[in-house]
């Protein structure tokens, strides 16, 4: 239906992609509670489990992606399903999370490495395909939310960017670099400080020219400039 010079199916066409960016914030929502589920899973039963990790190179460029359950950065990547080699489970992964398809013999094996990883015995092992073109790369905004092929860190999310503790602010911080108190009992704690500082470093006299001034700065009743 088209009314208007396109009016119409401009209008449901804003109306689609709404009720899609609805499904995919509730998609994440699932997935991220599925995934600390599977972490309290984890937990109780300490298993052993084994997925493949793909690096997808173009030239020196490497993808990476994001997913919305987790902090980090990482390639495509997930489990081993029942009945699935390796290989297998590597073409899958690729193919569900950014929509490149590869065959078995461009799949390069590199080997497997076993850590701890949230409380789960994680045996990863690691393919890498390499790519003449750019790969067109296709995400669900769902499990992956980016991918791309950085060239420099600076293009990564900024949310991975940051750092887990930020600097403080310049109005935070005093001239001598301190970072300033904030609340009740810090100011009281910082005080303290101070005073035990004065105690053990009592102020310089010899500074001050007038004799009842040396005296006052001597008692802790005047500090010099």
């Amino acid at each position: 239906m088209v009314s208007d010079g396109g009016g119409l199916v401009c209008s449901r066409r804003g109306y689609d992609v709404r009720v899609r960016a609805l499904l995919d914030s509730i998609w994440r929502i699932a997935l991220r509670l599925a995934y600390q589920l599977q972490l309290a899973w984890w937990f109780v039963r300490r298993p052993a489990i084994h997925g493949s990790y793909i690096a997808v190179w173009h030239g020196d460029r490497v993808l990476v992606i994001q997913n919305s359950y987790r902090k980090r950065l990482s390639f495509p990547a997930g489990g081993r399903a029942r009945g699935e080699t390796l290989g297998e489970t590597a073409q899958r992964e690729l193919f569900e999370e950014v929509g490149i398809r590869a065959e078995a013999k461009q799949l390069a094996y590199h080997g497997e490495v076993v850590a701890r990883v949230s409380f789960a015995e994680d045996h990863a092992h690691f393919f890498e395909l390499r790519c003449d073109d750019v790969p067109a790369v296709r995400i669900d905004r769902r499990e992956v939310v980016w991918a791309d092929f950085p060239s420099k860190a600076s293009q990564a999310p900024r949310s991975e960017l940051q750092a887990s503790r930020s600097e403080p602010k310049a109005s935070e911080v005093h001239e001598v670099g301190r970072a300033k108190p904030v609340g009740l009992g810090a100011r009281r704690r910082h005080r303290r400080l101070e005073r035990r500082s004065l105690a053990h470093h009592p102020p310089v006299t010899h500074q001050l020219a007038h004799p009842v001034d040396r005296e006052r700065a001597a008692q802790g009743a005047l500090a010099p400039e």
